[in-house]
């Protein structure tokens, strides 16, 4: 039996994952594990799964950051505020020199896939860079 555990390959995503979710943060916005959506709905997801880090296999949308962060109500009125801001345009990624609809992300072993119309599916470090180029909730206000 041969053991494909790589112990430094999970160290690096754990760095790289905390270094996503604090660039995330740095840009006004909260990010929350929707694997259980299915069972706990949308209202469940924000009351129930903020989450503090990003895993391997998680599959995950970014929401406004509020200070009361699991109060769902609250979370989607302050969407709404940004949405107005933003003239209704869905917040945006670049991948590459292509900018496209930025909801989420799955953050897969070995990359990330993006939630947006293409698909795309690029390494953690170019994740970690493109996300220099999202829309930053604190200067929308």
């Amino acid at each position: 039996m041969v053991n494909n555990y790589d112990e430094s390959n999970v160290e690096y995503n754990a760095q790289i994952a905390e270094k996503i979710i604090n660039k995330i943060h740095d840009k006004g916005w909260n990010v929350y594990d929707t694997r259980e959506h299915h069972i706990l709905g949308g209202d469940g997801v924000i009351e129930n799964k903020l989450a503090e880090t990003i895993v391997t296999g998680g599959r995950y949308i970014l929401l406004p950051m509020i200070e009361n962060s699991n109060n769902p109500k609250a979370v989607f009125s302050k969407l709404e505020e940004v949405a107005k801001k933003m003239g209704r345009e869905m917040p945006t990624i670049y991948v590459g020199e292509i900018e496209t609809a930025f909801t989420g992300f799955n953050f897969l072993e070995d990359d990330v896939q993006i939630h947006c119309p293409e698909g795309f599916v690029v390494t953690h470090d170019e994740f970690l860079k493109e996300l220099e180029d999202i829309v930053d909730v604190t200067k929308v206000f």
